[in-house]
């Protein structure tokens, strides 16, 4: 038979050898013999010979010596001068799980020197490298595993064009949301439901059927489903008869199942090297596109359009009264003409995964439609989005991110932390999370991170961890004369108590200025006739109303 990748061999009639460089999945287990593992079935599948670098319990950090002494990570010099030995003509790279504790930092670093380390042992040979690959239900769609994926296909995408990425868990480019039935989707959501990822073409809601059963959702990671696996089924999908009974390891069945589609995201990533690696003179453009690419990305970012008029709290007063937030006030802000979002982010009480949950409120507490306030520190997510409010169900951080247009400007505040001078401890560490968090969700360029007067702390740590958020300080007359604005890049000032030489003082930085707490019309109005020549560049506003109070003038 004649390999669907024949065109590696440059002419040569013999089949093409390609080196899979893997864990467990690629090694075997008590399942699985070594003959029948997922690089093996996808070798046979594509009609190319198989060169295995394959050591359990091993990964991009993982050097998985509790299984081997011997063991060492994907990129160690031994693993990689033993696969150069065997001259492929292409190399494949699968996982790995095993990393999944090591965190999002570390794996990117080790994919970028792994990329870098095999570059100089194989310059010519075309590299696809397929991401951590889904296994058990739980892992599959927990957020460890997301940030697992989305650092490799990061790390790869800095790489040269000769490498490329495939994504057979679905989560590399965007982290999933769970799947409600009472949920609003846009299109290009994902989800992650019954131990699968799913993704929409369309505007769905829940209440149109599972995304096993609605035409408009997509599984988008490999084969498996359910929450079950051989040792307990669940019988709520495949898992029961393709993961074995550890829960991680495929079956038999598994492993073909596995290497089946394997072979298919191997097939689709070399066909996008097939220039690169038969043409010389195709590399060598590249690589001048590359580098052209690279002076380009040095030159500073072009600064946001001059005015922004963000909804405050996530829209949670639109009708005057406090209603909550939700994916649907989030869209009627944009509809309404706000050209962006404040949110002030809380910290749920789920205690995984470690760098925390978030949800939106204008404070700790949510204002449930039965009356009653709902504190969010000590209920989990689940617990949140199941409470009575007006606006409808919660949505997480990644949740807003997926909703939200690529160009909706975002003012993001820590609750927490918005006015403390000096957060404990414990409170600095979950905030360095949180900004961590967000930073590696959402292009900088979008944010504009708020703090209140006192907050100097989160200033100084933004400035020395983040230099690249825009800070806005917001005061109030009386804080004024004290105000430390050092580390700010704008400062507001609050519409309901500046005095005119309150502006006028501000405007005297040389900073930009914003206005916040536009709370009525008649805040605004009131504030427009206060700030004489100062020009505004910024407006937070609660109602649609109130910011129109001050838009007709800021843009005439």
């Amino acid at each position: 038979m004649t390999s669907v990748l024949q065109w590696l061999t440059l002419g040569e009639q013999r089949p093409p050898r390609v080196a899979f460089i893997g864990d467990s999945y690629c090694a075997g287990s008590s399942a699985v013999p070594a003959g029948y593992t997922i690089d093996r079935v996808a070798a046979r599948e594509l009609g190319v010979a198989c060169m295995p670098s394959a050591q359990g319990g091993t990964g991009y950090v993982s050097a998985g010596t509790a299984n081997a002494a011997t063991n060492s990570p994907f990129g160690s010099q031994q693993r990689l001068a033993a696969v150069a030995a065997t001259r492929p003509d292409l190399v494949v790279v699968v996982g790995s799980i095993n990393d999944q504790t090591a965190g999002a930092g570390v794996i990117l670093t080790a994919v970028r020197q792994f990329c870098a380390d095999l570059r100089t042992f194989l310059p010519a040979t075309p590299v696809v490298i397929v991401g951590p690959q889904p296994s058990g239900g739980a892992r599959t769609t927990s957020a460890e595993h997301a940030a697992n994926c989305q650092a490799v296909a990061k790390a790869v995408a800095e790489a040269d064009d000769g490498f490329a990425f495939e994504d057979w868990s679905g989560v590399a480019y965007t982290s999933p949301v769970p799947w409600a039935e009472d949920g609003f989707y846009r299109p290009g959501t994902v989800v992650s439901w019954q131990g699968a990822i799913y993704s929409t073409s369309r505007w769905t809601r829940g209440s149109e059927g599972t995304p096993a059963t609605s035409s408009a959702w997509t599984q988008t990671s490999a084969v498996l489903t359910g929450t079950g696996h051989a040792g307990a089924p669940a019988g709520d999908g495949n898992r029961d008869m393709l993961i074995a009974s550890d829960g991680t390891h495929p079956t038999g069945p598994g492993s073909e199942a596995l290497g089946l589609a394997l072979a298919e995201h191997v097939r689709r990533g070399a066909e996008r090297l097939a220039d690169w690696a038969q043409y010389p003179q195709v590399r060598e453009r590249l690589a001048r596109l590359a580098a052209a690419r690279a002076r380009q990305s040095e030159q500073p970012k072009p600064a946001q359009p001059a005015t922004l008029v963000a909804a405050y709290a996530g829209y949670e007063y639109k009708d005057g009264s406090r209603a909550g937030t939700s994916l649907l006030r989030l869209q009627e802000a944009l509809d309404d003409g706000f050209t962006g979002l404040h949110l002030a982010l809380w910290r749920t009480g789920d205690t995984s995964p470690a760098t925390g949950l978030y949800v939106p409120s204008a404070s700790w507490q949510l204002h449930g439609s039965d009356g009653r306030d709902y504190s969010i520190y000590n209920r989990s997510l689940a617990a949140i989005q199941a409470l009575p409010i007006d606006a409808g169900r919660i949505p997480e951080l990644a949740e807003i991110i997926q909703a939200l247009p690529q160009d909706a400007r975002l003012v993001i505040e820590y609750g927490p932390n918005s006015s403390a001078p000096s957060p404990n401890t414990s409170a600095q560490s979950q905030e360095t999370q949180f900004w961590q968090r967000l930073v590696a969700e959402v292009d900088p360029a979008r944010v504009t991170a708020l703090t209140y007067a006192p907050a100097t702390w989160t200033r100084q740590h933004l400035r020395a961890n983040h230099p690249q958020l825009r800070q806005v300080v917001c005061c109030n007359q009386g804080e004024i004369a004290a105000l430390n604005h050092t580390d700010a890049d704008i400062i507001s000032g609050n519409a309901a108590n500046l005095t005119t030489e309150g502006w006028a003082t501000l405007a005297a930085t040389g900073k930009p200025v914003w206005v916040h707490n536009v709370a009525t019309e008649t805040v605004g109005s009131s504030a427009l006739g206060r700030w004489g020549d100062t020009r505004i560049t910024g407006v937070i506003a609660y109602t649609r109303a109130a910011a129109a109070a001050l838009t007709a003038a800021l843009n005439g």
